[in-house]
């Protein structure tokens, strides 16, 4: 019976093992994708903010309209530096972190042109200042948002790779219960067998048979064939 309560345990422990394994990697599933893939929506809006910002900033010439929108891009900057550090506290993959490390050199280079453009807009060089917003703003702005489009599909790849890891776990957790109880219950079974067996060995008959004897003799019947020869 040791042999078998040892395999029940073995049985528990295993399965315990397993889901918290599919508990892992669902977690990771539910709470690091939504989260980074959140971010990601909210960067991408606020850098389409901030070119709004600026180019509104180049048409405008009213002091009042200029400092509002430099407000605004100076916010957005820092709102994009906080969100950016939110994700990488969450990315687990390393390919996925260079794709971040490269996004952020992209905006640090965006961020240095709109300076540039806005202190040409100052100096009422609007004509510079449309220039550097059309050519070289542009290029550094759509290589922040195909930068965080490559950021995206990783986090998705690292997602379905997660899933997959925890339905192979799953599969196997479940195989290997049916195996292991399988191989419990036929312990079981051959253990019942080899106890019954012994059992009726010692006492000579079965063990039923004996419980209605016992029963007679304590009716007071005493005419008991225990099949010794009569003399």
């Amino acid at each position: 019976m040791s042999i078998l309560i040892m395999f029940i345990f073995f049985i528990s422990a295993y399965i315990i093992f397993e889901m918290n394994i599919i508990n892992k990697n669902v977690g990771f599933i539910a709470t690091n994708r939504i989260n980074n893939i959140t971010l990601l929506g909210k960067i991408n809006t606020v850098i389409s903010r901030i070119r709004i910002s600026e180019i509104e900033y180049i048409r405008h010439s009213s002091s009042d309209k200029r400092n509002f929108y430099r407000k605004n891009i100076a916010s957005y900057n820092l709102n994009i530096i906080k969100n950016m550090e939110e994700i990488s506290k969450l990315l687990m993959n390393n390919k996925a972190r260079t794709l971040l490390e490269g996004c952020s050199e992209y905006l640090k280079k965006y961020i240095t042109i709109s300076n540039e453009m806005l202190r040409l807009a100052d100096e009422d060089n609007n004509t510079e200042a449309s220039i550097l917003l059309d050519n070289a703003s542009r290029n550094s702005y759509l290589q922040i948002r195909n930068s965080l489009e490559e950021l995206e599909k990783e986090i998705l790849i690292n997602t379905a790779a997660s899933r997959t890891t925890a339905e192979n776990a799953y599969t196997t957790a479940l195989r290997m219960s049916i195996i292991l109880t399988a191989l419990a219950i036929s312990i079981a079974v051959f253990l019942t067998i080899k106890i019954t067996r012994e059992t009726h060995r010692q006492l000579g008959k079965d063990p039923g048979e004996l419980q209605r004897l016992a029963l007679r003799v304590a009716q007071s019947d005493y005419t008991i064939d225990d099949g010794t020869p009569k003399t």
